[in-house]
């Protein structure tokens, strides 16, 4: 189509648009409004619209097909002063968003519900609001009016976006993540010493880490490295925990975009960390001959926003994986570290015994070194599972003496080593079958780290 043709085309949906509204404005008996409108307009009176044609229905199917693909109703925004603002706020008057009073008669003899009027919205916003992290938490969350040329699909998925902002909730130190001390060693390089030292980590000179994979056995305490780094960040960088139903969505393009606004958003944000959990569901391999084409065009886009064209300057990309050999090798390339979470040494399980297990105090140096022969191969989720059982079986002890008031105890008592060991026998190691596989290829990939 040529751009002449592109202009008759829209003149012809505007004028179109113009007729349909004279005959919604004759319909509801508005005739000033529409004579008004026929006249500046020029729109000829020897045209009549069909009677299957009109606003109201065009409307309804617009705000199913909202309701459907965002799972909320579309909003008008009304932009006002501060100063309107506050008189707004003190005034008695219904809403703006409640239907009038004679909603339920219109012009064209036909009955209108209220659930009509209410499926849109209207809400208010300040000409010079401007969007901050500080303004965000007033309200729950980000407020993003300072993307005032942004279309309303993009300001939506932007709140979707928003959704997966973590804001509180989340309390653990370093200190209670036991081991694994070269990935806390990479996260506190990535988003801690920038903030402590700015000046050493500059754009162009030393730029801290961008994007780093952590791997291993399930239970070795990846999603709580990423949780302690959240805790430790708080009011200092925005956290962003990502995971699939985020992304991927039925409609065609929409992955690509939910991409593209979260990492708009990110860096409007920044300095922000963006943690996508199991990310080889995102990156698996790419294979032309059984791969969906919205698989790829969603990775494709992908790779480009990891390291692309644009920088993503203040963005830290943070995943985990306990599969690392099914990512795709182009996002393998893009994560400057790729960091084994290991099974505990046998120091750092008698550690987390003592802290599960506060009781255990009173244990020999003796006892110690037999539950770390006995634990060999435990995950730390494993040795929390254990102790977990050792402290229900006091609590079962401690109950069945309540049935004889005269000798029943205050309190649980301590476990006993025969207690946890018993406890030890029932829980099976998980990642015996797996931990070589991540170490051979932790091995393989270490020369591209």
């Amino acid at each position: 189509m040529s751009l002449e043709e592109e202009r008759r085309a829209s003149s012809e949906r505007r004028r179109n648009i113009l007729h349909l509204i004279v005959q919604f404005l004759e319909d509801l008996g508005l005739c000033d409004s529409r004579e008004s409108l026929v006249a500046e307009a020029k729109i000829p009176n020897d045209v009549q619209v069909c009677d299957n044609v009109d606003l109201e229905t065009m409307y309804l199917e617009f705000v199913s097909y909202y309701h459907i693909k965002f799972g909320r109703a579309p909003k008008i925004v009304k932009r006002v002063t501060r100063q309107e603002a506050r008189k707004s706020a003190h005034r008695t008057s219904r809403p703006l968003n409640s239907a009038p009073k004679n909603s339920g008669k219109l012009g064209m003899g036909g009955s209108q519900t209220s659930d009509t009027w209410n499926s849109l919205s209207v809400v208010q916003i300040c000409a010079s609001s401007h969007a901050s992290i500080g303004d965000g938490e007033k309200f729950g969350r980000p407020m993003l009016s300072s993307f005032e040329n942004s279309s309303p699909e993009w300001r939506e998925i932007a709140q979707l976006v928003c959704k997966d902002l973590v804001s509180d909730g989340v309390k653990v130190s370093w200190s209670e993540v036991i081991g694994a001390k070269n990935a806390k060693e990479v996260l506190k390089e990535s988003v801690i010493l920038p903030l402590e030292y700015p000046n050493l980590f500059r754009e162009g000179s030393m730029e801290p880490w961008k994007c780093v994979l952590l791997h291993g056995p399930p239970g070795t305490g990846k999603t709580l490295l990423a949780r302690a780094l959240c805790a430790e960040t708080r009011g200092k960088v925005s956290f962003f925990n990502i995971s699939s139903s985020t992304i991927i969505s039925k409609w065609r393009g929409e992955s690509e975009k939910y991409l593209k606004v979260l990492f708009d958003v990110a860096r409007f944000y920044s300095p922000s960390v963006i943690f996508f959990d199991e990310i080889e569901g995102l990156t698996s391999r790419r294979d032309s001959a059984t791969e969906h084409e919205a698989s790829r065009r969603m990775k494709s886009e992908f790779l480009g926003l990891l390291d692309g064209f644009t920088p993503s300057n203040g963005i830290f990309v943070l995943c985990n994986t306990n599969l690392p050999w099914e990512i795709d090798p182009a996002f393998l390339r893009r994560f400057e570290q790729k960091i084994l979470v290991d099974l505990p040494s046998a120091e750092d399980r008698i550690e987390m015994v003592k802290n599960l297990l506060p009781g255990s105090s009173k244990w020999t140096n003796g006892a110690f070194e037999r539950i770390s022969k006995i634990t060999e191969g435990f995950t730390g989720d494993d040795l929390r599972i254990a102790c977990k059982d050792s402290l229900m079986r006091q609590v079962r002890k401690f109950i069945g003496a309540q049935k004889d008031a005269s000798r029943a105890p205050n309190q649980p008592a301590n476990v006993s080593l025969a207690d946890f060991e018993a406890s030890l026998d029932r829980v099976t190691p998980t990642a015996s079958s797996i931990v070589e596989k991540h170490r051979q290829w932790q091995e393989k990939n270490h020369n591209h780290n």
